[in-house]
């Protein structure tokens, strides 16, 4: 929650808002920076423990089991504004301006979205670990799925799909080593992910 209060405080002008480019940017220096900062807490570890943080830290979904589905539940109540949210966000993508005419209050529906998007993901997180490109490939491939309209729950199977597969390639092609979800969810999400934003830009 403090990453989203920091991105937004620095990406936020006084007449534009928030500018999308600018939360890109500044994400991104806050990313490098946690993720150096992490990086010092591990090697203050043992070797134990560090194995265990980067496991963790690559996304994986073993020794995942029903103790954890049952604490991540409640995620599902909070997912509902983000799957009601269609309509509004179809508006948003006329532009703020006309957003606004149409009714939209385009700042308390950012604010708003935006800290449940960070709930529900700090929490995904919080049972698996981190995973690479799901959202990255989730959004581009869910507006594929809706021809090209921004669709929460096209986005949402998408995204559980990508993970499911990942998670099966995971335990079928190396079920000794039982490699991380993550490493297969970069190595399959990154190729999707170009491809995915070539055929938009095409179209």
């Amino acid at each position: 929650m403090a990453a989203v209060a920091i991105v937004g405080w620095l990406a936020a002008h006084p007449r534009r808002g928030i500018e999308p480019r600018a939360v890109v940017l500044q994400g991104l220096a806050l990313a490098i920076f946690a993720g150096a900062a992490t990086e010092a807490l591990i090697l203050r570890m043992g070797d134990g423990t560090a194995g265990m943080a980067i496991t963790w830290l690559s996304g994986t979904l073993n020794g995942v089991g029903w103790p954890e589905v049952a604490r991540g539940a409640w995620l599902l109540l909070l997912m509902l504004p983000l799957l009601l949210a269609g309509r509004a966000l179809d508006r948003l993508e006329l532009g703020e301006d006309l957003a606004r005419a149409l009714g939209v209050r385009v700042a308390l529906l950012r604010a708003g979205l935006g800290l449940v998007a960070a709930i529900v993901a700090a929490g995904a997180v919080a049972l698996c670990g981190p995973m690479a490109f799901v959202a990255l490939v989730a959004e581009p491939v869910g507006r594929l799925m809706s021809y090209g309209r921004p669709s929460p729950v096209a986005a949402m199977l998408a995204g559980a799909a990508f993970v499911t597969l990942a998670d099966t390639l995971a335990r079928a092609i190396a079920p000794a080593a039982l490699l991380p979800t993550g490493l297969y969810t970069a190595l399959i999400g990154a190729p999707v992910l170009i491809l995915a934003v070539r055929r938009m830009a095409r179209g």
